[in-house]
């Protein structure tokens, strides 16, 4: 998707705060909330112990999810992404799936690490990214709540920018890729 002539999704997900209920973490606890039918919680500002929200449900996967608003020329560490995955090892002993979501892409070498990291220590690892495919699976993501992305979107988007939104999210959806990736 980051290879498209517009990409207002990008552009207003970048607009948002990093954290909290209206930032980027707000967002995405939603657009989980509409995909899985689960609650995530948010973690309160300060030591989060590897994760920015989770969700444990009876008898169902507790999930951990990373989240990371940067700039295309803000750059992934390795070194603080591994230790989050250690951190939230040990403050989630029961853990089942940690995911990142990231509005940039993540290259080989990082998710290759994670992968491995996550599979020493028995946890399953997932990234939803910008820039991992056409369309991207932080797109997809979006464009299965598009309803949801509008209404979040909509105190720091003008007219023009929500229709555009709109018109995106809609050709997001329509792309053969679509269903398989959500």
């Amino acid at each position: 998707m980051s290879d498209r002539p517009s990409n207002i999704l990008l552009d207003l997900i970048l607009k948002l705060p990093a954290a909290g209920e209206r930032g980027f973490e707000g967002l995405i606890a939603e657009l989980l909330e509409d995909l899985t039918g689960r609650h995530f919680h948010l973690a309160k500002s300060g030591y989060q112990e590897g994760r920015d929200m989770s969700s444990r449900d009876s008898y169902q996967n507790v999930i951990a999810i990373e989240c990371k608003r940067y700039q295309k020329t803000t750059k992934l560490d390795e070194r603080e992404l591994l230790g989050e995955l250690e951190q939230v090892k040990i403050g989630i002993s029961d853990l089942d799936i940690w995911v990142l979501v990231t509005s940039r892409d993540v290259d080989s070498k990082l998710n290759e690490s994670l992968h491995r990291k996550a599979a020493q220590d028995g946890i399953d690892f997932a990234v939803i990214a910008d820039g991992d495919g056409e369309p991207s699976s932080l797109a997809v993501l979006c464009a299965n709540s598009s309803a949801t992305v509008t209404e979040f979107l909509k105190p720091i988007s003008s007219d023009e920018d929500l229709q555009k939104l709109e018109d995106e999210l809609d050709e997001i959806a329509k792309q053969p890729q679509f269903s398989g990736k959500v």
